[in-house]
């Protein structure tokens, strides 16, 4: 098992992107008391969010409030997008189906 001290980077350090799946953001999140150093430092680093179902996109923007203590925007394009737009502080429809409902701002500019 991996541990915080094991990483070969601070969550704090610049020079580090990541790019996370679905998959592992959720394995982080589900045992965060196992990986909360892991998941702190994915969530600040990680500059790529692959292969996310729409439940993990709904928990990615609820992580990133909660841990980031910041705004957090959403764009998406489709019913998929919905559960993040409506969570997020911000949330943009690049659509005039499904998705425009769900997210707080629209525009057709």
């Amino acid at each position: 098992m991996i541990t915080g001290s094991d990483l070969p980077w601070h969550y704090k350090d610049q020079d580090i992107a990541v790019a996370v799946t679905g998959k592992a953001l959720r394995f982080m999140a589900e045992n965060e008391k196992n990986y909360s150093y892991e998941l702190m430092s994915v969530l600040h680093r990680a500059r790529v969010f692959a292969r996310m179902a729409p439940d993990d996109k709904a928990s990615l923007v609820l992580l990133l409030k909660k841990t980031l203590k910041e705004h957090v925007g959403m764009c998406g394009d489709g019913a998929n997008d919905c559960g993040a737009l409506k969570i997020a502080d911000i949330g943009v429809s690049l659509s005039e189906a499904e998705a425009s409902i769900a997210a707080p701002f629209t525009s057709q500019n």
